[in-house]
């Protein structure tokens, strides 16, 4: 709807960002971030979207997200030019995983359904205009780009093409099937889909869309959403203008192709709808293009002409393997030591908990009421010592929902309650703000009784990057196991698939195993570094799982963790020392702040 007010110059808020450009507001303001744009955008009534795509134009520096770069299509879309830029990755090691989802895309049989759905509503609008839109974003005219006889031919293609996916034999419905990346292409040519007619079907399909964008009359209207998924397909798959067979041997071997059964939707629809077909068919299909190489997507970035590429991050470690991944040579690398001192901060692999219940969160053992009791005491105990506060990271979202289960019957959760105000990670954006909120309030100003808060997350969620928990905010990080990817989700089994066959060819890249290792890893190191924010600041990681003393798993912690790392086979200790930490560091923030006040 946005882009067809646009198009036909009807938005008053996209007509005033030329003539605001000018604007003492907005030109004499040193740097202008989103807020910043939205204010003045309120003020001066201009699209503050709008009006940042145009004054990129004669930016120096521009932030952006990590997507606009390195996917092709929104690039192009928001007049990305790379030509001599330098390019800083900040936070990169997310990179990895975004090269490759930039370049991956899912297709569902429902999305088919939606397409072909969409195409006869077209046809019939053709047909029968009187059913009528909104004049005020011009349908004549995107009506008279379209031919009657493309729309049939493109809903031939693509029943041709559903038909081709829901003849693909799956042996297992429970694991799906998989193929070597070359199949996409045999898959498409079966609906006469190819490079040669790339841009035509493109064309085409947009053609489509905007002009249901444009006889859209509300929010549940058709707008095109099945046919843009299917532009994007064609778009990821036939990613560039010249693709000859070297480019070709390459997507070959960097993509894998699985093909799924679609999960069921719950509740019951009318025959006429669309996503029908996902109730009435049981073998509805997803069709998963992955890119299973990092490097892909960065190559396609380094052919824009880039001067030269930054990555920083905390937690790049271990560089070769990186490097190895993204298949990109970096001759100047930086890995350096904290800035913080010995005393700042306490590391320890805490092997058993207080009962001497070895700790060890395999997935066998995540179900053990020994295991998960031994567990709550130990966080029981650690909650009473650390100040202000504590983080405790689970590996995953059911992991977190066993124990808060399990702690809730055996009276465990409201020991860890008795002693600071507890938390729990959410996924809804405002429920998250909210408790955000609520924590840091309840170190300032504690319930009576407590001393502090506890936020009970989960590694790789929202708490575990990004977030500032400098100081009170966060005294101590408890990591309560490894966060493994899931061993047999089918995009994991593939990646380590890929990796090994990766490997044969040349023992220098990384094996599966040995990816599977750094993504839980890296996963940690990322929740740990929560905890030291500044110079000053001090605090502890508390490891609870004996597998962190391995020689082959501490080698993977971060290099300003890795020394002050201590194994403990006994709880006793880790009480005592954890004890003498804090008074330590508390009594040396006393005697600076009277130092202070002195002065």
């Amino acid at each position: 709807m946005c882009q067809a007010k646009v198009k036909s110059r009807t938005c008053l808020f996209y007509n005033q960002v030329e003539s605001r450009r000018t604007d003492k507001l907005l030109t004499e303001m040193p740097v202008t971030d989103i807020e910043d744009l939205a204010q003045l955008g309120k003020k001066l009534n201009f699209c503050p979207y709008y009006m940042a795509r145009s004054m990129k134009e004669a930016a120096d520096i521009i932030f952006l997200p990590y997507n606009y770069l390195l996917d092709p299509k929104t690039r192009k879309a928001n007049g990305v030019e790379l030509q001599n830029s330098v390019v800083i990755f900040d936070e990169a090691h997310n990179i990895e995983k975004m090269c490759e989802e930039s370049a991956s895309l899912q297709l569902k049989s429902t999305d088919i359904a939606l397409c072909v759905d969409e195409i006869t509503h077209v046809l019939t609008q053709l047909v029968s205009p009187e059913a009528g839109a909104d004049p005020e974003f011009g349908s004549a005219a995107a009506a008279a780009e379209l031919s009657a006889e493309n729309l049939m031919l493109m809903k031939a293609m693509l029943l041709e093409l559903e038909k081709s996916i829901d003849a693909i034999p799956i042996p297992n419905p429970s694991e799906g099937a998989d193929f070597p990346g070359s199949f996409m292409f045999e898959l498409l040519e079966r609906a006469e889909i190819t490079h040669g007619k790339r841009a035509i079907i493109v064309e085409e399909l947009e053609k489509v869309i905007s002009y249901l964008a444009n006889t859209a009359t509300s929010v549940f209207s058709r707008r095109g959403n099945g046919l843009q998924k299917f532009a994007d397909l064609i778009k990821v798959v036939f990613n560039r203008d010249t693709f000859d067979v070297a480019h070709m041997n390459r997507v070959k071997k960097c993509y894998k192709v699985h093909v799924g059964v679609e999960q069921q939707r719950a509740g019951k629809r009318s025959h006429s709808d669309p996503w029908q077909k996902a109730q009435k068919t049981p073998d509805c299909r997803v069709l998963s293009y992955w890119c299973f190489s990092p490097g892909f997507g960065m190559a396609d970035l380094m052919e824009q002409g880039v001067k030269c590429v930054l990555l920083t991050s905390g937690t790049l470690a271990p560089l070769g393997s990186f490097t190895s991944e993204l298949q990109v040579p970096f001759p100047v690398s930086l890995e350096n030591p904290h800035i913080i001192g010995p005393d700042q901060v306490w590391v320890g692999c805490v092997s058993r908990g207080p009962d001497g219940t070895q700790l060890t969160s395999t997935y066998q053992n995540r179900g053990s009421a020994r295991y998960l009791g031994s567990l709550g005491q130990t966080i029981a105990n650690l909650s009473r010592i650390v100040p202000d506060g504590l983080l405790v990271f689970f590996p995953s979202y059911s992991m977190l929902r066993a124990c808060h289960e399990a702690w809730q019957l055996s009276g465990v959760w409201g020991r860890i309650a008795g002693n600071k105000s507890v938390f729990v990670e959410t996924g809804g954006k405002e429920v998250f703000a909210q408790n955000m909120a609520d924590y840091y309030d309840r170190i300032v100003s504690p319930t009576e009784g407590t001393r502090g808060a506890c936020f009970m997350a989960v590694c790789r969620g929202k708490v575990s990057e990004g977030l500032d928990f400098s100081d009170r905010n966060g005294r101590a990080v408890i990591i309560t196991g490894l966060p493994y990817p899931p061993l047999k989700d089918p995009r994991v089994v593939l990646k380590r698939q890929y990796l090994d066959e990766t490997r044969a060819a040349a023992a220098s890249h990384l094996s599966g195993q040995d990816w599977y290792r750094l993504e839980a890893s890296r996963a940690v190191n990322q929740a740990v570094g929560r905890v030291i924010r500044h110079r000053t600041d001090y605090g502890a990681v508390i490891l609870c799982d004996s597998r962190f003393g391995d020689p082959g798993f501490s080698g993977q912690l971060s290099a300003w963790v890795r020394p002050f790392l201590k194994v403990h086979s006994a709880f006793g200790p880790v009480v005592r020392e954890l004890t003498g930490f804090f008074r330590a560091c508390e009594a040396k923030v006393g005697a600076r702040s009277a130092m202070c006040g002195d002065t």
